[in-house]
């Protein structure tokens, strides 16, 4: 090949260091082979990682080669400089974009040059290509040896989902494939699985033969990032020989909807406990809920109880006032990490005194009537306080929703004239508390009335 930024020669994993990436404890060597085609000597520059020489022209390395790290590797007719050389590198720190080259610079800059990228555990797709131009460095595609890995996995969902949106409880199916690992085989294979971020992992298949595993998410958290990896080794051997890792990530249903009720029917006096209650509905089946609570007067919510999987919330009125109240919970799917993806307000009346517990509600003259009279409609309220506010409203039998006609007060009738009214069926609602009460109302009662 002639050298080429844009093509990819090797891949190895990051193993160790302060990025992401972590430290397994298990940083696979690469064991790579320099050689050349005779002429002049080589000194090839390995940039970035300095690696140890196992072996040279077939033998043993002189002692003064045997245990130093290096990043410069002489090939040639020269003395000690036989070809090939076998040298093991592991790479720490960085991922990115390096190059190995002859420091002749006659070479690098026609064929002795290749790139190498290292790579995150489980990354799959490669970095682009940096190619400086006149006006700038622009990025282009980069294409791969088909040697480029080591080590490779692939994951398949059988239910037709895909790798990062796996439905929860799907199997997966995982495949190694395997390229240039030193050694004659046969190889065996350990399959390891943890949640995205821990340190340990736990085992999913133990040292075998076989390059597949048949995997469950049964037990993974919808919503929730994974990662599966594989080691490989010679069978019966001990030395850690490459290892790849796959991201997996379950797919999370959003909840569609949650309803909100207390265990005590509003109003009530303070001192009350009041125990909400909240249940979703849709996405995975397992949700967390979060609930809020503000007075009437207040503008924004107060959190009382975070985020977790109990859908209740015990509320102690203890101390407070007589007013209206507000609670509001969120939900959503169990390991979902959106705000909420459900919500319902809900308000409620605290009343130290005794509410309403009914209200009747007649009209003089009588329906129906073919005159347009001034027609009275009185209401009056049992049980509370004896003392009792009225509100009154109107519609039309097309109308959808009421119109407020009289305000709360102590007055119990409500005088309507009907004087140019169409002839039609018309309704009155009246809304009954008790004195001092804040609820909305506490008992009310519609009533029809015809005008022919």
């Amino acid at each position: 090949f002639n050298a080429d930024p844009r093509r990819l020669s090797a891949a190895p994993q990051l193993t160790t260091g302060p990025t992401q990436a972590g430290y397994s404890g298990e940083a696979p060597w690469e064991v790579w082979t320099i050689k050349g085609g005779g002429g002049w000597d080589h000194p090839v520059h390995v940039h970035f990682e300095e690696g140890i020489i196992l072996s040279r022209g077939g033998d043993p390395p002189p002692e003064w080669e045997k245990w130093a790290r290096k990043d410069m590797y002489r090939i040639g007719p020269s003395p000690y400089s036989d070809s090939p050389i076998v040298m093991a590198i592991r790479f720490r720190e960085f991922a990115g974009t390096y190059v190995e080259h002859c420091h002749n610079t006659q070479h690098e800059d026609h064929a002795m040059l290749l790139r190498w990228d290292v790579e995150h555990p489980g990354q799959f797709t490669m970095m682009p290509t940096p190619l400086p131009t006149w006006d700038g460095v622009e990025y282009v595609d980069s294409a791969a040896l088909p040697t480029v890995r080591t080590v490779q996995m692939y994951g398949t969902p059988v239910d037709g989902s895909t790798i990062d949106n796996v439905t929860p409880g799907a199997t997966v199916v995982c495949a190694a494939t395997i390229t240039g690992v030193p050694g004659p085989g046969p190889f065996e294979y350990l399959y390891q699985h943890r949640h995205k971020g821990d340190s340990d992992l736990e085992l999913a298949q133990d040292w075998t033969p076989s390059d597949n595993l048949v995997w469950s998410t049964a037990e993974y958290t919808p919503g929730t990032a994974y990662e599966l990896r594989v080691s490989v080794r010679q069978v019966g051997g001990t030395t850690l020989l490459g290892m790849a890792t796959m991201p997996l990530t379950m797919a999370t249903g959003a909840a569609t909807g949650v309803t909100l009720s207390p265990s005590l029917a509003s109003p009530q006096s303070p001192g009350t406990p009041v125990t909400w209650t909240a249940v979703a509905s849709g996405g995975s089946g397992s949700y967390e809920y979060q609930f809020y609570a503000k007075n009437e007067t207040a503008t924004s919510w107060t959190l009382v109880q975070g985020y977790s999987s109990v859908p209740t919330w015990d509320w102690d009125t203890t101390g407070l006032p007589d007013g209206t109240y507000f609670v509001l919970v969120y939900a959503r799917s169990a390991g979902s990490v959106a705000p909420f993806e459900a919500q319902r307000p809900m308000g409620y009346v605290l009343f130290s005194g005794s509410p309403a517990t009914g209200v009747t509600l007649s009209a003089s003259p009588p329906s129906p009537q073919a005159t347009r009279p001034t027609i009275t409609f009185t209401a009056a309220a049992t049980g509370g306080s004896g003392s009792y506010e009225y509100q009154f409203f109107r519609k039309s039998e097309a109308e959808t929703s009421w119109t407020p006609v009289q305000g709360y007060s102590s007055l119990a009738t409500y005088d309507w004239d009907t004087a140019g009214q169409p002839a039609g069926t018309y309704f009155v609602l009246v809304y009954a508390r008790s004195a001092g009460s804040v609820a909305p109302f506490e008992v009310q009662k519609p009533m029809g009335y015809a005008l022919q």
